[in-house]
């Protein structure tokens, strides 16, 4: 029933489209890059990269412009929900025109576009045959059809689904693998009891969208009334066999309503201040701490990467013996560094996805669609799960582009520079303690980077014991092993492997440079501060000496002063002492709290007004 709804799809089960046609562009993985380099050009002219970035531009600037104007507006409405109301109206007269009740259909919709409709999601689907293969896209509400029409030309059916960890992935996992019977286990590579492949994707993505989606998350979660709209038809467009009983059950199993927002929230990535997941691969994602501020890190100094972030999201993999393969991950950021690295991140998430000069999945859906699996080694489910890993195990690079684009590591490494020059400069209290914070952001930084690619490199080493488990299977089957174009399943992750070693080897030794770095600075800081401290000392025996004068004449200054005066001597008047201090020291109080309530509320509206501002230039115009 799929095969025959989708346009091409017969006509490429007989091998008839463009097979000439794709043997002239041929589209390389990155592990044979550099060795045909001359093959690899462009596909996209100048003038073409012109109107894409203009359309994508155009397209974007308006929809985030008014999607950040609504969760401006909602984040004064929860500010003036926690100030008293006469305070709020002697500073937000400013904001009132925006103080307007958002109708709640603008609110869902809002929600929609941060967060799309679960069983909305597209479904990449891509059969791959000996010479070529043909993509489709269908939705998640329709995907369990996707792994039991399998067409038998296939040699692999890859089906793609954009999900993080949770309860709809636990459930879709759980039915993909009791529909057939599993492929051969990677015992190594895989967690104990859970033979499967998962792996961390490491991706750049836009700060302001990232920013946005977390606003977005924390604002609208909190408005109950939008909660219950969205919660109504959250499973909406369903047209699974097993899928909603499933849900249903494992929610109760674990204790978990099956909302909108604990269904949506594993879309939002992890940052690298966050840390890493440490193992876990049951229902639920482990435990992140997802702040809504989206800080400044050490890569983001350099200009290439200002308007990026380094963001992680679980790659999960499971197959069939019968050559169903099913992946899973909510990673929709940009895989490979180039020129257009800007263009790239301003992409709508699913168009980046999309991408095959962007993202491994759209760059790996155009290569089979040329050469199919006729430059593997085996065509083997199990073949396709390293050669997919391998270039998902490696991203972000610039080897796509021939190392003509900045790399990360060369960005961090002009961080480090300029921080340890900065080290040298004039001492002052904020600049150092800035340069601190700033030290200490980046050692994290390149701790996290240290602990995945050692996380990875554990990885690749047990899968190579796997993939020489499956070879001795193989060849006590007599089963056909060819010397493919893309390498043998060994040499695949050798590269991996030698690729991973040099970037934390890279890592360990930018990790050196700032602690001493850091040390240095300490070092310069006790040397300042032992100067200021003899400064200092000299200057308080000087205070010491005047301080006791004061103190021996304080007490005959107040008594003359106050014996000293005569109110009775003063003409027509009788008032006394008492009376005096009654009335000058009520008005005394009086203008006190006055003055200290109107400097209260003038900070108040200086704090909005920046932060608003502050948002309105981060914003992408």
């Amino acid at each position: 029933m799929l095969e025959s709804s989708r346009p091409g799809i017969n006509d490429a089960r007989a091998g008839t489209p463009g097979d000439a046609g794709r043997q002239q562009s041929q589209h390389l993985s990155t592990v044979n890059v550099l060795r045909n380099f001359k093959h690899k050009a462009s596909d996209s002219s100048v003038s073409e990269r012109s109107r894409r970035r203009s359309a994508v531009a155009g397209h974007r600037s308006k929809e985030r412009k008014t999607q950040r104007q609504f969760l401006d507006q909602l984040e004064l409405e929860k500010r003036a929900k926690n100030v008293k109301r006469t305070l709020w109206d002697s500073f937000s007269s400013k904001f009132k025109p925006w103080l307007e009740p958002i109708p709640w259909r603008t609110l869902v919709n809002l929600a929609h576009d941060f967060f799309p409709p679960r069983m909305a999601l597209p479904v990449h689907v891509c059969d791959i045959s000996a010479n070529h293969a043909v993509s489709f896209k269908t939705t998640l509400g329709e995907i369990e059809i996707c792994w039991k029409e399998k067409p038998e030309w296939a040699v692999v059916r890859w089906i793609h689904a954009p999900l993080g960890v949770g309860l709809i992935h636990s459930s879709i996992e759980d039915m993909f693998l009791h529909d057939w019977h599993h492929g051969k286990p990677f015992h190594n590579a895989g967690s104990p009891g859970w033979p499967f492949l998962a792996i961390e994707h490491m991706q750049l993505q836009r700060r302001c969208l990232l920013q946005d989606t977390r606003d977005a998350y924390a604002l609208l979660k909190a408005d109950e009334s939008v909660t219950r709209i969205l919660d109504t038809d959250v499973l909406s467009g369903d047209r699974n066999e097993t899928f909603g009983q499933d849900l249903k059950w494992r929610s109760r199993h674990l204790g978990i309503e099956p909302g909108f927002w604990e269904l949506s929230s594993c879309d939002i990535p992890m940052l690298l201040s966050e840390g890493i997941p440490m193992g876990g691969v049951g229902a639920i994602e482990p435990v992140r701490g997802r702040g809504r501020a989206v800080d400044d890190t050490a890569i983001t100094k350099h200009p290439q990467f200002e308007n990026s972030r380094l963001v992680t999201r679980p790659f999960r993999a499971f197959h069939h013996s019968d050559g169903c393969v099913l992946t899973m991950s909510s990673a929709k950021g940009v895989d490979y560094l180039s020129r257009d690295l800007p263009d790239h991140l301003d992409e709508p998430p699913d168009d980046c996805l999309e991408d095959p000069d962007a993202s491994v999945v759209g760059n790996l859906l155009r290569e089979f669609e040329s050469t199919g699996a006729r430059d593997w080694e085996s065509h083997t489910p199990e073949y396709f799960l390293v050669y997919l890993l391998t270039e998902i195990g490696v991203t972000p690079h610039n080897i796509k582009d021939g190392y003509n684009a900045i790399s990360i590591f060369t960005a961090m490494q002009a961080a480090v520079q300029n921080m340890k020059q900065r080290t040298f400069d004039e001492w002052s209290d904020k600049e150092t303690t800035n340069l601190v914070r700033e030290y200490l952001v980046c050692i994290d930084e390149l701790k996290t980077l240290n602990m995945l690619f050692s996380k990875k490199i554990e990885f690749f080493e047990n899968l190579a014991k796997d993939v020489s488990e499956h070879r001795a299977a193989e060849l006590a089957d007599a089963h056909c092993i060819n010397s493919g174009r893309e390498g043998s399943r060994s040499e695949r992750i050798e590269w991996a492997l030698n690729l991973l070693k040099h970037q934390n080897k890279d890592v360990e030794i930018l990790l050196t440079d700032v602690f001493q770095a850091m040390n240095a600075l300490f070092q310069l800081c006790s040397i300042k501060q032992n100067k200021l401290a003899i400064t200092s000392d000299r200057q308080n025996k000087a205070i010491l000496i005047f301080t006791g004068f004061t103190i021996v004449f304080l007490p005959l200054s107040f008594f003359t002063s106050y014996y000293g005066m005569n109110l009775r001597g003063v003409a027509d008047t009788a008032k006394t002492e008492s009376y005096f201090w009654k009335v000058c020291g009520s008005i005394t109080l009086v203008i006190v709290c006055v003055i200290s309530l109107m400097a209260f509320c003038l900070r108040l509206q200086t704090v909005n007004i920046l932060r608003l501002g502050r948002r309105s230039r981060t914003s992408p115009v």
